[in-house]
């Protein structure tokens, strides 16, 4: 199953959940209104009534009301929750007791698990989400959550730093954003959500009968009291059942999903002793992944292990870990080339393993969101390729702008200039030296380094306020657009700015595009890629008729030749925009084309297969580093 199937799958089970959701909906409304009918029996109405089965005599009106009411208060919690969670995976990171984690932290232990956490996040090709430990869980666990890549957190426990090796905190790390790449988190979060409006009703339950209870004992007269006493506690009762019906959709949702989860986080760091080391240590002893958090119960599902202790079988929302560990066990032949008769097969090594300019156009297509030991070979020694000036900028907030405005200066000097004058007007002349400096050590580095930087550099721009972001846009788009004419290189690293930062607003939500729409902007990023990456006309040309040959579904009906002027900025940007918005298998046959595109001539360059890079994570099909030399630039 590739990155485009899972994302897909992904889709599907969200759908899915929304139908659970509202049977469980249905369920819990019919068992409240029973619970009120006996109540207002027990208190002898004699109002409007109605006959029911058994003899129950109530007020049809009131039963109504109540049903209505009780479908109002779960739906207004959930989307209580929702919006929430939209606020970002360190939302709930904080919920549970977090601590952020920052490229400053000096504590070994903390350092280490960011170090992991940074080097798995530029092998994927995503930015470096937030990075929490729950300081006060002596336990061993882990999550991921968050609504996209950019508002992602993980998070792992104390027990976690204090208890794991770095291959096995590696192993955990590469489980979470295996959760990352395949839309799971997402599905997580928005089950959490759901949920949280049946599990409201059990709290308010809870509260009624305490309630009640406490009335009722000040006066053994008070016959109210007990009926709050009775009412509450059918209101508990109904509320446990929603919170079992919850575990339920839980287990159905998630179970496989944590064996996939731990096949792709060996085929990341293609060894698996790293994982099955950490699921040990949790198998090593009875509540050794529990929490202690209140809402423990509440993240179940998110957690690599049990959080808390609960019925087994139907209500289990992860699989046995001995079960894991086997088919962990049944990963190593894989790894060394000879698969075990019925073993659960890790895939084949990332497709992008070596002298990329000879990859293949489905090869490249393959490696999104599967990065491998290449990739996490390329991030583990990216610190050494980049000047020490520039790896301080990525990782301070005072850097992070000077650093993004260096990836964008031109390489002519007369165009540079003005960019600079740019700069010194919506910033001053202080930011202006800054960028020069970086500038200088920048410039010679590979595209591949310049964009790991944007994902390193990402955290500050996390951290900025909605009115600064929107500065820092304007701005990025002002540089790229100064000599009036904006490359496909540039283009493709200002949207992928763009893309990040208008993830971290939740109101962002594009509509699919029409087949025409769809296959007009394809048409448009083909035709930069295929300018901006040949010398002549002729070469880009035949680029341009291979890429749409491959488009696939998005073929248009009628072909045209190659435009004769190069795409505008604002023009790649509104096309990019419009192609997020495709299904995943659309988005599979739109990189496809792209790659097959770069590969016409019989080659890749460095700068074709960055912009494709950075335009897969505009699109969200995070491609993993493709031109693994972290040296100096590469045509």
């Amino acid at each position: 199953m590739d990155f485009f199937e899972h994302q897909a799958r992904a889709r599907r089970r969200t759908r899915s959940l929304v139908l659970l959701f509202l049977l469980a909906v249905v369920l819990v409304t019919a068992a409240i209104t029973l619970v009120l009918a006996v109540a207002v029996q027990l208190l002898g109405s004699q109002q409007t009534a109605a006959s029911l089965q058994g003899g129950i005599s109530v007020n049809t009106g009131l039963l109504w009301k109540t049903a209505l009411g009780t479908v109002l208060f779960i739906v207004i919690a959930s989307l209580y929750r929702l919006s929430q969670l939209r606020d970002g995976g360190a939302r709930v990171a904080e919920a549970l007791g977090g601590n952020l984690v920052t490229a400053e932290d000096m504590e070994p232990g903390r350092r280490r698990f960011y170090n992991v956490v940074e080097e798995m996040a530029i092998a994927s090709g995503l930015p470096v989400p937030a990075v929490y430990v729950l300081e006060q869980e002596q336990g061993v666990n882990a999550f991921a959550a968050g609504m996209t890549p950019s508002d992602a957190a993980i998070a792992v426990t104390r027990g976690c730093i204090e208890q794991l090796d770095r291959d096995e905190l590696q192993g955990v790390v590469a489980h979470e954003f295996s959760h990352i790449l395949h839309g799971d988190m997402r599905l997580n979060s928005i089950l959490m959500g759901y949920l949280f409006g049946i599990l409201a009703v059990g709290m308010v339950g809870r509260s009624v009968l305490r309630s009640g209870g406490r009335r009722g004992l000040r006066s053994s007269r008070n016959r109210g009291g007990g009926v709050l006493v009775l009412a509450g506690l059918g209101l508990f009762i109904v509320g446990s059942a929603g919170v079992m019906v919850g575990r339920i959709i839980q287990a159905a949702v998630c179970r496989q999903r944590e064996f996939l989860a731990d096949a792709s986080a060996v085929q990341f760091s293609r060894q698996s002793d790293g994982l099955a080391g950490a699921l040990k240590k949790i198998a090593s002893g009875a509540g050794m992944s529990f929490l202690a958090a209140g809402r423990a119960e509440e993240v179940s599902h998110m957690l690599i292990a049990p959080g808390r202790q609960f019925f087994a079988g139907l209500f289990a929302t992860h699989p046995p870990i001995q079960a894991r560990l086997e088919a962990l066990g049944h990963l190593r032949p894989a790894l060394s080339g000879r698969p075990a008769a019925g073993s659960t097969a890790a895939g084949p090594e990332s497709p992008i393993t070596a002298g990329f300019a000879s990859v293949s156009p489905q090869a490249v297509t393959d490696a999104v969101g599967r990065p491998g030991a290449p990739q996490m070979a390329f991030a583990a020694e990216l610190q050494a390729a980049v000047p020490a000036a520039v790896w301080e900028a990525a990782h301070h907030r005072a850097g992070a702008v000077p650093l993004i405005m260096s990836l964008l200066i031109d390489r002519e000097p007369r165009v540079r200039e003005h960019q600079f004058a740019l700069l010194e007007a919506r910033f001053g002349r202080l930011l202006v030296g800054e960028t020069r400096q970086l500038t200088a050590a920048v410039m010679p580095l590979s595209h591949s380094v310049r964009l790991s930087l944007l994902d390193l550099a990402f955290p500050a721009l996390r951290e900025m306020n909605v009115p600064r972001r929107k500065f820092l846009l304007e701005t990025v788009e002002r540089m790229v657009e100064v000599d009036g004419q904006v490359d496909a290189f540039e283009a493709a690293v200002a949207g992928a700015l763009r893309s990040r930062v208008l993830d971290l607003e939740p109101e962002r939500n594009p509509k699919p595009p029409s087949a025409d729409g769809a296959t007009d902007a394809a048409l448009k990023v083909l035709a930069a890629l295929a300018i901006e990456g040949h010398h002549d006309r002729d070469a880009a040309s035949r680029a341009y008729d291979a890429g749409v040959a491959a488009l696939g579904t998005l073929t248009p009906t009628v072909r045209t030749g190659l435009p004769e002027s190069r795409p505008r900025g604002a023009e790649i940007r509104q096309a990019l925009t419009r192609l997020d918005a495709l299904l995943p298998a659309f988005k599979r046959e739109l990189v496809l084309a792209l790659a097959t595109a770069a590969a016409s001539d019989g080659h890749y360059n460095s700068r074709e297969l960055e912009i494709l890079r950075a335009v897969c994570g505009i699109l969200h099909c995070p491609l993993p580093p493709l031109a693994l030399g972290t040296g100096f630039d590469q045509t």
